[in-house]
């Protein structure tokens, strides 16, 4: 088990004792999945009373919490990379290839899992559905960028947009389960992303790219 959050017990104000309940919820969700979510683990990493923890959360929103806060983190640290970035060619291929790293495999894992998870706990199926309107937004506006620089040639941004999220998906889910790396794989997901934005010229985004440079 992980480290614990905090050394010694101590009263803190209700917000942050909540909220130290979610990042216990989300570092047993990132080691263990979220499978391994249960009332006793929380409160352990916690350092508290399994009734506190039931005081502030049901179970099934605390799973809820845990995955949005490592979706979140996940966005956030994408959406930071995007300041280095100088264009929507750019941070798409940061897109696609982020998902694929082994950085995120973890968050994988529990995106994956939650898939089956949410068809019994409304909480998570309204974090997913959440997460995925944040996503989709995010490579939207991608698009629109690159739509208004000629740089992708697609008719509906919002259209494409969801199409790519499901490329994205369905390649790290696949990836995911694979005990050995695939080298095409990445060549793979980025080529049908070229081809799907109308990059036709080049099959490889980031190819295309550095051609331009």
């Amino acid at each position: 088990m992980s480290t614990k959050i905090a050394s010694t017990r101590v009263r803190l104000p209700p917000e942050q004792r909540a909220a130290e309940i979610v990042r216990a919820a989300k570092q047993i969700a990132r080691d263990e999945g979220l499978g391994a979510l249960a009332v006793r683990p929380i409160a352990a990493l916690a350092q508290v009373t399994p009734g506190l923890v039931t005081h502030y959360f049901s179970l099934d929103e605390l799973i809820a919490k845990a995955y949005t806060a490592l979706a979140s983190e996940e966005y956030d640290e994408m959406t930071k990379a995007f300041e280095n970035l100088p264009g929507p060619v750019e941070k798409l291929d940061a897109v696609l290839e982020s998902s694929l790293s082994e950085e995120y495999a973890a968050v994988t894992f529990v995106w994956v899992e939650s898939w089956a998870v949410a068809r019994r706990n409304p909480h998570l199926k309204s974090a997913l559905r959440e997460q995925a309107g944040v996503w989709h937004r995010l490579v939207r506006d991608i698009i629109e960028e690159g739509m208004s620089l000629l740089e992708f040639h697609v008719e509906s941004a919002d259209e494409t947009a969801w199409q790519l999220l499901a490329l994205i998906d369905g390649t790290s889910a696949h990836a995911s389960m694979r005990e050995v790396d695939d080298p095409l794989t990445e060549s793979t997901l980025r080529r049908s992303a070229a081809a799907i934005l109308g990059r036709f010229e080049s099959p490889n985004l980031r190819v295309a790219n550095a051609a331009q440079t």
